[in-house]
């Protein structure tokens, strides 16, 4: 590494006051880079030098995946410090609004622990039966479920800043059905919408009959990615603090991308403004971006600065490394998007054959049906080894969600949704039968499981009964199964019974999916690695695995050798050694769509702020004169953020030479 020892220490120190401030509320505003997860590591070994107990220190993140990651890292720093952090929970702010509700015991309307539903379940199951029951259309019922989704997030149910109100708008009798459709489907089916748990707990917070704090112990709370926090995320957090908790935050107002998740950065913004005192630290020096990228980065974002943005200086510590190190930041034109997909194909293959490993190449698209199709055929011309982005993971295709619903089946734990999504997958079962045997069963008290694995009243009708008893022979059969057999022990049989859920074979194997496991998994991190989206994060779940084997495994080392293509959104928290984003065209970046509504055009900006800083040496972006969409060749603009980026748009012929690539490949052993 070029970076010089004096630079690391120097940069370590401005980690270090962040993590070891004794003031009761600190916020660290870290940049891309700059050590925000090095930092949070130190604030708990600091915690537990002060002699705080581990139990007493809640941390959550934003999504699970950064959850685990986050504790991941955090107890290998506990053990590197000699400290016993091994009981440390990171979880997500949904978990911790579990956690309370539970032990305060008002959980008991449901049969167990209640499942938050993804975004398969509430489109496919519970706005299927809701649409069906109240006979209304796809839009409509979505619609009605985004103004509550909205109402939980919010506490209002003024719709999403970045959409149109719904025309005509959302009445109170559609409310009210909701609300009588919701509460006896969510306790029948035990599972809970998204937000809807936080919402809960807020509403017992100002009712004051429920104190999160004092029920799990918190003395510290520690919250990554505050920037996401929805407006009832930060009730529930701020909430918690007023209890004489001890918080502690970071995150970045320029990475925020959540509006849709009603998420937005006047949280962290406004955090000094809210409390006083506060410890405020800004993390500047970045290790990932060399000086060019950030610098295109930074002119980009200084732009396109969201009202009340917190003012940085990033610093690369390549400017000043032994030797210094510029990297390089690309700004490429093309007639058509056929040439565009051509050259950047092309620098992918001549970077490979120079030596850089294929996975250290990152194409990050933000319109992928406008631009993966001519992509996809460059790559295969090309013979460029590539990991496609995919319209949806593969736990929500067909196959994925018998699998996915298969192990969850085998779980210890009852899953009621495992049990209706089984009817969905069954052929000749519809929505009107799975609806119809959810009306009796709350018609008549009984137990959703009850009806899979206990004798039937006779109370369903012919049609219902024998969806009931197709899907009750395949729980029987799973019965004698467990969670801990492994890959090995029931591999051979968990293609037929795949069949026999689908009623028909599938169009794929099934083991391409998980040939990243070891035949030793068990069903159960089989589960929980079909349950995660991304690479990073079955890597995680593979190397969790080889541990449990007793091999010491780099999560990195699990991971395909190829080319990551994937959406601007799925790269947050990833980085790569050059990074390639085409598309930089008005209809495409930041799209009509987003151009209606000023606040969508500045998360655009941020979007683009984000992927250019996945890249560490080099960063190219692209736009194109011409597209070929829907069918004809479009003319395109370039988008209003290539003025924005510092440098000037050259035509581009062929992508980067067998001569750049080699010189980009030599520069890497500086990085």
């Amino acid at each position: 590494m070029a970076i010089r020892p004096q630079q690391i220490v120097a940069a370590g120190e401005t980690q270090r006051a962040a993590a070891i401030d004794d003031t009761t509320r600190v916020r660290v505003v870290a940049g891309p880079g700059t050590g925000k997860s090095f930092t949070i590591e130190q604030r708990v070994c600091w915690l537990l030098e002060q002699g705080v107990e581990t139990g007493a220190i809640a941390a959550v993140s934003f999504t699970r995946a950064s959850a685990l990651d986050l504790q991941t890292r955090v107890h290998a720093a506990c053990a590197a410090a000699g400290q016993d952090g091994a009981d440390i929970r990171v979880t997500t702010l949904h978990s911790l609004a579990l956690r309370s509700l539970r032990k305060r015991g008002v959980l008991g309307g449901y049969p167990v622990d209640p499942v938050v539903l993804d975004r398969w379940e509430l489109e496919n199951l519970f706005d299927d039966e809701f649409g069906h029951l109240a006979g209304i259309g796809v839009t409509r019922r979505r619609e009605i479920r985004e103004d509550h989704e909205a109402f939980w997030s919010t506490g209002s149910h003024e719709p999403r800043p970045s959409q149109d109100p719904p025309d005509p708008p959302i009445t109170k009798e559609e409310r009210i059905r909701f609300t009588n459709f919701h509460g006896p489907r969510t306790q029948l089916y035990a599972c809970v919408l998204p937000g809807e748990l936080v919402q809960r707990c807020v509403e017992m917070m100002d009712a004051g009959t429920l104190d999160p704090a004092g029920l799990l112990g918190i003395e510290q709370l520690i919250v990554d990615e505050f920037q996401d926090l929805n407006p009832m995320d930060l009730r529930f957090v701020y909430g918690i603090e007023a209890q004489g908790v001890g918080l502690f935050i970071a995150g970045d107002d320029d990475q925020s991308l959540y509006s849709f998740r009603y998420a937005t950065p006047t949280g962290i913004q406004e955090f000094t403004n809210r409390f006083d005192p506060v410890g405020d630290h800004v993390l500047r020096d970045c290790f990932r971006c060399t000086p060019k990228v950030l610098r295109a980065a930074e002119t980009l974002i200084a732009a396109n600065a969201a009202p009340g943005r917190i003012a940085k200086n990033h610093v690369s510590l390549y400017a000043e490394a032994d030797p210094p190190l510029e990297g390089d930041f690309g700004c490429w034109s093309f007639d058509d998007g056929a040439e565009e997909a051509e050259a950047i194909a092309l620098s992918c293959k001549r970077l490979i054959d120079a030596g850089l490993p294929a996975r250290e190449i990152m194409v990050l698209l933000s319109n992928q049906r406008a631009l993966w199709w001519a992509l996809r055929e460059a790559f295969a011309f090309h013979g460029v080894p590539v990991d496609p982005p995919r319209a949806s993971p593969f736990k929500d295709t067909e196959l994925g969600r018998a699998l996915f619903t298969l192990l969850r089946l085998v779980n210890d734990e009852p899953d009621y949704m495992a049990m209706r999504t089984l009817l969905k997958l069954r052929r000749g079962v519809g929505v009107a039968t799975a609806a119809g045997i959810a009306d009796v069963a709350i018609a008549e008290n009984l137990n959703y499981r009850d009806l899979f694995y206990q004798a039937l009243p006779d109370v369903f009708s012919k049609r219902q009964k024998a969806a009931l008893d197709s899907a009750r022979a395949i729980c029987a059969e799973l019965l004698e199964w467990s969670s801990e057999e492994t890959l090995a022990d029931r591999g051979e049989e968990i293609g037929g019974m795949i069949e026999t859920i689908l009623g028909q074979a599938p169009d794929l194997d099934w083991r391409e999916e998980v040939e990243g496991l070891p035949e030793e998994a068990t069903l159960a991190e089989m589960a929980r690695y079909l349950g995660t989206e991304k690479d990073d994060e079955r890597a995680q779940v593979v190397a969790a695995i080889q541990a449990r084997l007793g091999n010491e495994v780099d999560p990195e080392e699990t991971l395909p050798e190829r080319v990551r293509v994937m959406t601007m959104h799925s790269a947050k928290g990833l980085s790569a050694t050059i990074v390639f984003i085409p598309g930089m065209e008005e209809e495409i970046l930041p799209s009509a769509r987003r151009a209606r509504f000023p606040g969508q055009v500045l998360e655009a900006a941020r979007m683009l702020y984000v992927s250019i800083t996945r890249a560490r040496l080099a960063c190219i972006v692209s736009y194109s004169e011409e597209r070929f969409i829907n069918g004809q060749q479009t003319a395109h603009t370039p988008s209003r953020f290539t003025s924005n980026l510092g440098g000037t748009f050259r035509k581009c012929n062929g992508g980067l030479t067998e001569e750049q690539a080699v010189g980009a490949v030599a520069a890497v052993a500086d990085l």
